[in-house]
């Protein structure tokens, strides 16, 4: 009789440990789905942050400075044509650290979310700029690419996805 009880004894320990095991797991999907949610939402908040800020300096440096630099009277950063932006000057700035970033009145251009490569500037002469960033995984990230699709749709039609890049015409 003791054999039969202590049987159905381990029978109950092993039903708990499988319904435990069960809820374990359960819960570990759940948090790791609402960890990857925050962190979209996090990374979508702060690329959006950023693009304004971009957007800001650069507007800011025209209006500080309107006549611009004192060979091309260009009020926008456009040398090189093609430069990180954390690289970019102020045509116009009298300053000798003409930096959008680190020169007068500069504001520091916060670090890049984890998974994307730093923003590029693009400027076409007549005036086009835009800046561009990529996810550093390529299309294979899914959630990068949802978080690229996500900018895209708040920024709305100067926002370009396209494969692993993110365009934003800044202005045209």
């Amino acid at each position: 009789m003791k054999n039969r009880q202590s049987g159905i004894v381990v029978a109950y320990l092993l039903v708990a440990i499988s319904l435990l095991s069960v809820v374990t797991l359960a819960y570990s999907k759940i948090a790791r789905s609402s960890s990857l949610s925050q962190w979209n939402q996090d990374t979508k908040t702060a690329l959006l942050d950023q693009v304004s800020l971009i957007r800001g300096r650069i507007i800011a440096c025209a209006t500080m400075y309107p006549s611009g630099d004192s060979v091309n009277h260009v009020r926008f950063p456009t040398t090189p044509t093609v430069a990180l932006v954390s690289d970019l000057t102020c045509p116009g700035s009298p300053s000798t650290n003409t930096n959008l970033w680190s020169g007068t009145g500069g504001l520091p251009l916060p670090a890049m979310p984890s998974r994307f490569r730093p923003w590029t500037y693009t400027y076409v002469s007549g005036g086009t700029m835009s800046i561009t960033t990529t996810a550093a995984l390529g299309t294979s990230d899914s959630a990068a690419m949802g978080v690229l699709d996500a900018v895209a749709s708040r920024i709305g039609s100067s926002a370009t996805r396209s494969a692993d890049q993110l365009v934003i015409k800044l202005m045209n």
